[in-house]
């Protein structure tokens, strides 16, 4: 799919569902944020593979005031709006026909303890629950699995009804970035199925949350 086409696309993301609740939040987020809550808002499948923190759709409110409020200097103001903003976001999950969401968990993030333990555990606890949600696969990899293509990267590819191509949205510590070229996508996605082959299945999975949350308490 060429370029104007492309952005043909991302215009009818924004406007998926007559939804633009994410333009009230434009004041508190980086330009060009819409894109993405277009794309997550619109998108038929979300498959992702996260190498540090649960992602943004699995957040409580607690585990994502966290992280929003370790920003050096942030107005409190705006950390709030922003944590209002991600816990909004998640509401697609909710939603009568919600999209297909594949989450690859590196075993790194039910680790790394986010807002102390009492938050942690809140987190993993909703991380269990939305595992057994059937629009949810939930896949942790493991520490001692394969290495994979993905190791260390996080992204995510969106798919829309309709559309043969996806889109992959990357994050980077200075800035994010999307690839819609088809040679690009292909890449992340021949990553996400090499990452599958090796995470352990959604059963498994769900006992290596269960038994990190016994660990935090």
């Amino acid at each position: 799919m060429g370029g104007a086409a492309r952005d043909a696309l991302f215009d009818l993301v924004r406007q998926a569902r007559a939804r633009g609740w994410w333009e009230a939040y434009a004041d508190v987020v980086p330009p060009g944020s819409a894109r993405f809550y277009g794309l997550e808002d619109g998108a038929e499948l979300i498959a992702q593979h996260v190498a540090s923190l649960v992602p943004g759709l699995l957040q409580t409110e607690g585990y994502a005031r966290a992280l929003v409020g370790s920003v050096p200097g942030l107005d409190p103001v705006v950390v709030e709006r922003r944590v209002e903003l991600r816990l909004r976001r998640s509401r697609l999950l909710d939603r009568p026909d919600p999209p297909r969401l594949d989450v690859l968990l590196d075993e790194a993030v039910l680790r790394r303890v986010i807002g102390g333990r009492e938050v942690f555990a809140g987190q993993l606890r909703h991380l269990l629950d939305v595992a057994h949600r059937p629009s949810v696969t939930l896949r942790v990899i493991e520490f001692d699995a394969p290495v994979h293509p993905a190791v260390g990267v996080t992204f995510s590819v969106f798919r829309f009804a309709g559309d043969p191509a996806g889109v992959v949205f990357r994050e980077q510590l200075d800035a994010n970035g999307f690839l819609d070229e088809p040679n690009a996508v292909a890449v992340y996605e021949e990553s996400l199925v090499a990452a599958a082959a090796v995470a352990a299945d959604r059963d498994r999975s769900r006992r290596l949350v269960a038994a990190r949350l016994a660990e935090v308490g």
